[in-house]
């Protein structure tokens, strides 16, 4: 092992850094749409949140929409569809201005600000940090509908790096640069 480093469950990290159950640095959202009209959206694996309507010419909701979840801006949700990117799902951060609807099927949380920098586990889950955790708890492919077999109590099991808030708002920082340079 490393100097300055220490061995963990999910292998060496810095010593300064721990490492923590997304359920102990995670908050699920539960707010339902019920009567509101408030815009349904999806995740598509490598774009991330995209309008129903966008994405297959109509919106799909149907009876289900009032179970739908709100998201706001800062929070995060999780479509549990494997995809070649994502094959143990993709997590998204929504930045939108206005509140959406996603289906209830999701897995939607927000981060503890305290300890969590949200454009630090943004890059983690874009560089698939929780795909590795999640194959500890996935039985046996997808169901018909397509999902993986996952409760969200596994998914809240998955163990993350949760490095001191202003290492993580460094990291953050150069990762976004990094992307921007990239797109650019």
């Amino acid at each position: 092992m490393k100097r300055g480093y220490k061995e963990t469950e999910i292998g060496e990290i810095p010593e300064e850094w721990d490492i923590a159950k997304l359920n102990e640095i995670a908050t699920p959202i539960k707010e339902v749409v019920g009567d509101r009209e408030i815009q349904p959206m999806s995740i598509s694996a490598g774009i991330g949140f995209v309008a129903q309507s966008e994405k297959w010419g109509k919106e799909i909701a149907g009876k289900q929409y009032e179970k739908y979840i709100v998201l706001r801006a800062g929070q995060f949700a999780y479509n549990k569809g494997n995809s070649k990117q994502f094959p143990q799902g993709c997590v998204y951060l929504y930045n939108g201005k206005n509140p959406v609807s996603v289906p209830n099927v999701f897995i939607s949380f927000t981060l503890d600000k305290t300890r969590c920098d949200n454009g630090f586990y943004q890059q983690m889950f874009l560089n698939n940090s929780h795909g590795i955790e999640l194959v500890k708890y996935i039985n046996s492919g997808t169901r018909n509908n397509g999902l993986l077999n996952l409760t969200p109590n596994n998914f809240y099991s998955i163990c993350l790096v949760v490095p001191p808030l202003p290492e993580q708002k460094k990291i953050a920082e150069v990762l976004s640069s990094v992307d921007e340079s990239i797109r650019a």
